[in-house]
């Protein structure tokens, strides 16, 4: 759920890439009442290469940088399958690849998930992502007229710990959305299809910081990150992903 960028809407066209075939969805997730802060920064393509197995490509493989999203949102609802919504936290790190499947405005390998929300955590690691459940994420938002500010953290024991913060402003101008994130899993790949179909976007400057020591610190190249590809600030009063497991078709 991010802001497009045209560059990274190009389709995959590599012939020797392994083809993947859709499987049953295997549940949905329905987000009410969200604020969302989103940064896509750029990190060396020799570092970020080393953390996305095949079959999925670097969207811009072969140039020095390569774009990694940082994605922070806070629902007053998160229902899961068909339990009751409940509020949450979530923070999903990633980089831009080229669409496996040729679908959405961007495609994203996940990297780190990270959940305030027993039951979203549980879902997950039963289809094979390997999300961390983090009850004490901190989320703060203060927003009026604008200009306003936010600071997430992730704490310890979260691997990597990290902080999102920034000033922001009033969302106002209109956009739908839809965007997929993927991952490894047991006997495949798994996909979440995030759609939004009405959000309010506003600017933001925001800075990611992490250990340099971490699996993180070691990708950005440091214990800060600022966003130079782009940042935004995000509200929405519904939005869906449909979490589904794909298996690997060999020519």
């Amino acid at each position: 759920m991010i802001t497009q960028i045209d560059m990274m809407a190009t389709p995959n066209n590599d012939p020797n890439q392994d083809k993947i075939a859709p499987m049953a969805a295997n549940f949905t997730i329905k987000l009410t009442d969200c604020v969302e802060s989103v940064g896509i920064g750029l990190v060396s393509t020799e570092q970020a290469q080393q953390l996305v197995p095949p079959p999925f490509q670097l969207l811009n493989d072969g140039q020095p940088v390569t774009p990694l999203v940082v994605l922070a949102a806070q629902c007053n609802g998160i229902a899961v399958a068909d339990a009751a919504a409940r509020a949450g936290a979530y923070v999903q790190i990633g980089l831009v690849i080229a669409p496996p499947d040729g679908t959405g405005e961007i495609n994203i390998y996940m990297l780190w998930h990270f959940t305030t929300h027993l039951l979203l955590s549980r879902h997950l690691h039963g289809v094979g992502l390997n999300t961390q459940h983090v009850p004490a994420i901190g989320y703060d938002v203060t927003v009026g007229g604008k200009a306003g500010s936010t600071s997430i953290s992730v704490p310890t024991p979260a691997l990597p710990a990290l902080t999102l913060a920034g000033t922001i402003t009033e969302p106002s101008q209109p956009i739908s959305f839809v965007g997929n994130w993927w991952a490894t899993a047991d006997g495949g790949l798994l996909k979440m299809n995030s759609t939004v179909p009405e959000a309010r976007v506003g600017e933001a400057q925001l800075m990611l910081t992490t250990r340099a020591d971490s699996p993180l610190g070691q990708l950005i190249g440091g214990t800060t990150m600022g966003f130079a590809a782009l940042q935004r600030f995000n509200t929405f009063v519904q939005a869906h992903t449909e979490v589904s497991l794909y298996k690997r078709q060999s020519h």
